[in-house]
């Protein structure tokens, strides 16, 4: 029979956050590249394309996850059968691009212009579609649980082939003539009460409160706050022997000043990119499993 016990450790960490784009991946950004450029099944995950010029180039099968494309011209690009999870893609243009059959799961479109592009067997679960305009073909497209508050859906092809269950919308939504999306399974989004009180723990593996600490003040290109959190709960978790969970209480995070490093690349040169020391100070609850009881601060 297993005794769940409970010790807290306070510690305070400065870690340094490295990155070639915002979140770690190659910086592309404000680059002008060739109609026509093959990227094709490349590994580009969390690359930093915003402000690219990709007019034509070709991105199939490519990993894109996380990848920011805020800004970036991607007229007539190919993006089909692309993992593009939690891709950035705001004020990017998409005249002609192609997302068929594409990873688009958690990606951000907010108050894009979508160009009629064709989402054709695409999945946007949980997708950030809020006030987008100018839908294309959705045959077959999954919108389960994305997010359609404020978005312009009208004028859209096939969308009853398309899955709406859980899609969120709201008064300002805007629908295809004909088309029973409560039928298909969409919810209008609730007004929450303002909560009066929020706790700032959390446990591993649950939904973050919204309403935890301020956003610190963050230098452009660095990680996000979320992305920070992940990489320290992935290195703070559970023990594999005795441990059953961690909750965490972020009490501060500071960004100091940024520095550029020098490094060098498998083909002999160097690049220089940019890093972003931080300091966390954080309060970790791990609970076990071993019989033992005792807590440390």
């Amino acid at each position: 029979m297993y005794r769940s016990i409970t010790f807290t450790i306070s510690m305070a960490c400065l870690l340094i956050f490295t990155a070639v784009s915002a979140g770690g991946g190659t910086d592309y950004s404000k680059k002008k590249f060739e109609r026509d450029k093959k990227w094709d099944g490349m590994s580009l995950v969390k690359a930093n394309f915003s402000d690219a010029h990709l007019v034509g180039n070709s991105f199939r099968g490519a990993k894109l996850k996380g990848a920011n494309f805020q800004d970036a011209n991607l007229e007539a690009a190919t993006l089909s059968d692309a993992d593009c999870t939690e891709a950035d893609f705001r004020h990017a243009n998409l005249e002609l691009a192609t997302m068929q059959e594409t990873n688009l799961t958690k990606a951000n479109f907010e108050g894009l212009d979508l160009k009629r592009i064709s989402f054709f067997k695409a999945t946007l679960y949980e997708t950030n579609l809020q006030k987008t305009k100018n839908w294309g073909d959705l045959n077959m497209a999954d919108f389960r649980k994305a997010d359609l508050r404020g978005a312009s859906i009208v004028g859209a092809r096939n969308a009853s082939t398309a899955k709406w269950r859980d899609a969120i919308y709201d008064d300002t939504t805007v629908w295809p003539q004909g088309f029973d999306f409560e039928a298909a399974g969409a919810k209008k989004a609730e007004n929450k009460k303002k909560e009066t009180e929020t706790p700032n723990a959390r446990t591993v593996g649950q939904p973050e409160d919204k309403k935890t600490q301020p956003e610190p003040k963050r230098p452009q290109g660095a990680p996000t706050v979320a992305i920070i959190k992940t990489h320290l709960e992935n290195f703070w978790g559970p023990p594999m022997q005795g441990g059953t969970k961690h909750a965490y209480d972020y009490k501060s995070i500071r960004f100091d000043d940024p520095m550029k490093r020098k490094f060098g690349t498998t083909d002999g040169g160097s690049i220089v990119i940019d890093t972003f020391p931080l300091t966390v100070v954080c309060e970790v609850t791990r609970t076990f499993t071993d019989g033992a009881v005792r807590k440390e601060t």
